[in-house]
């Protein structure tokens, strides 16, 4: 039985789609321009904004509509299946703790990562950039997985069943990305894909939540790292 629609529900799914004709025209936008000039501070501080806004927008139409927390991925208790994410989500954060803590970096592979770094044009460099990012990594991460996982692949269900709402959610998230480029739209397009995967596999949020929280600061805080062993020429 398809789900009953509210108008909170196409004001969302209006929001998603305005992120990713967003992102395109900043990827256009960014791509001439400078580094210098991106303002990713201001940049930081939307993203943080349209996160915090757009979240409390799906969880009181939620409310309001008496739908169970379960639909939207958040299972009280956590299932089997849930919990053995967490276990993957401490892997990755295992993983980045040691890059970015003890891992050695040789010329080479520096040189690659700021070349990498610099194709996303969205990682920090700046004081300023550094001590904001962090924030905007804990506050949007989550959201995204509310917005893409949570609730396009709910909104999606009746169109294109459980895959085919994965397939067009990651579809989206990868294009919203498309201030990365083209290789940015397909990297997180399959990032997105795996976690719609996950999700469709454990129907729980929460582990991917913090999943995708981990990737996100912990490729952050390696960019950081990157810009304290910059050489002295650069």
């Amino acid at each position: 039985m398809p789900p009953y629609y509210t108008p909170l529900d196409f004001l969302v799914v209006a929001a998603a789609v305005a992120m990713v004709a967003q992102g395109v025209v900043t990827g256009i936008r960014s791509a001439q321009t400078p580094r210098s000039e991106l303002r990713l501070v201001r940049r930081y501080w939307f993203t943080i904004g349209r996160a915090l806004l757009i979240s409390a927008v799906i969880l009181l139409d939620w409310h309001w509509a008496g739908r169970s927390w379960a639909l939207l991925g958040f299972d009280i208790p956590v299932g089997i299946r849930g919990r053995a994410g967490f276990g993957i989500a401490a892997a990755i954060i295992g993983f980045y703790a040691y890059v970015v803590l003890f891992r050695n970096v040789t010329p080479e592979r520096m040189a690659a990562a700021r070349k990498q770094r610099d194709s996303l044009r969205i990682l920090p460099e700046t004081r300023a950039e550094m001590a904001l990012f962090p924030v905007m990594a804990i506050l949007a991460s989550p959201f995204e997985e509310l917005l893409f996982r949570g609730f396009l692949m709910w909104f999606f269900l009746p169109f294109g069943g459980l895959w085919g709402g994965a397939v067009l959610s990651s579809l989206l998230f990868g294009t919203a990305h498309a201030y990365q480029g083209w290789r940015g739209i397909a990297r997180t397009g399959l990032v997105g894909f795996a976690f719609a995967a996950a999700y469709a596999l454990t129907h729980s949020l929460w582990w991917l939540m913090l999943a995708h929280m981990a990737l996100n600061l912990g490729g952050g805080l390696f960019a950081m790292k990157l810009n304290r062993q910059a050489p002295a020429a650069a």
